[in-house]
This record gives structure tokens, sequence and C-alpha cells, in this order.
């Protein structure tokens, strides 16, 4: 397997010409461009919430398979964490 630039990652914002603000690219947590112009794309905000978590997801699913998947509530609710920053629900 390849290996991908580390996480995490996260959207940046920027303001567009009609004065809203949308995720426009994601970053890594060294600065580094991991994606542009999301903004381009009607579903940009929600794609880029998916993307930002990616790292992260990739992270757990493989620790999950590794240790022969959910045995405790620790991995419950790294899932569930994980979820809400994939969708951006989390707080």
């Amino acid at each position: 397997m390849s290996t991908h630039t580390p996480g995490p990652w996260h959207i940046s914002r920027g303001t567009m010409s009609d004065g809203t603000t949308r995720a426009e690219n994601i970053i890594s947590e060294d600065g580094d461009l991991i994606c542009e112009g999301l903004h381009w794309n009607k579903n940009g905000e929600v794609d880029g919430h998916l993307l930002a978590a990616a790292p992260e997801l990739l992270a757990a699913l493989s620790e999950i398979v590794t240790n022969g998947g959910f045995r405790d509530l620790r991995h419950i609710y790294a899932a569930e964490q994980l979820i809400a920053k994939a969708t951006g629900t989390e707080t």
C-alpha cells in the first residue's frame, strides 16, 4: 500500500464574490494542499467534510479490522466521532 499525506486534514474556507463563505480547499496539518476548488462542485461543502475525514477513517477502519471488530465502547465512540466529522455534524 502506498503512503498518503498524514492526517488530520482540515477544510479551509474562502469568501466568494457574493460574500458567502464556502469550503474551498483541503489542507493537511502541516499546511500541504490536498485538494483545491471544492466550491466548484455543487456538493463541495459535504464532499469537503468527507475528504477531510479520510485519513482518520482509514486509520479507524484499519484498527477495527486488525483488532477483530468493535470490541468496546471506545471503538464505537471513535466511529461516531468520525461519522460526525465526515458528515459535517461534529460539535
